[in-house]
């Protein structure tokens, strides 16, 4: 069973467990902050976090959605990405299937970059106003990589894309090796 809460226009899947536990740390900390006119839960029968609607978005899009300063591939505005994936520990992307899909990251070193190409990222993201050091951004321009900075955290990137219609990276590579 899936359950939505929404908090004004942004809703959030939860399974039935982590319903129950958003509820209780709802009430217990009695946020003063959160209108209750604002929050809405919504059970939604037979229904899979897989059934959410889901679309590709162009790096424009998630430029502009991201409030992102663009550093490197400016030409490359218009391509399209599948899917998106957040992480710091550049070893998890070697796992899964992420060819064409933007990457979101707090972590600004060369090793970025290095391991988005082997991956087949499409583009990548540094969160909470990272801002790359010369030996980055020649690394992605060499590679052809788009390079972008945004002030928001990891957390607050990943639902704005998501709740625009961007999937995540759901399968790891050997799950998919498995399945054939």
């Amino acid at each position: 069973m899936i359950y939505v809460a929404e908090f004004g226009q942004l809703p959030i899947e939860f399974c039935a467990k982590c319903a129950r536990n958003a509820l209780r740390c709802i009430f217990f900390f009695e946020l003063s902050a959160l209108s209750f006119e604002l929050f809405r839960f919504i059970r939604v029968r037979n229904r899979r976090v897989n059934d959410i609607k889901t679309k590709a978005l162009s790096l424009k899009d998630i430029k502009d959605l991201l409030r992102a300063e663009l550093i490197v591939g400016e030409d490359k505005l218009d391509i399209p990405v599948k899917a998106g994936t957040a992480s710091d520990l550049m070893s998890d992307m070697l796992t899964g299937q992420n060819s064409n899909v933007v990457l979101l990251t707090g972590l600004c070193n060369v090793q970025v970059i290095r391991t988005s190409v082997i991956a087949g990222v499409a583009a990548v993201v540094l969160v909470r106003g990272k801002q790359p050091t010369e030996e980055i951004i020649t690394q992605a321009r060499e590679h052809g990589l788009p390079l972008l900075s945004t002030s928001f955290t990891m957390f607050t990137s990943c639902g704005r894309l998501f709740n625009k219609g961007l999937m995540g990276v759901e399968e790891k590579v050997s799950t998919l090796h498995h399945s054939r």
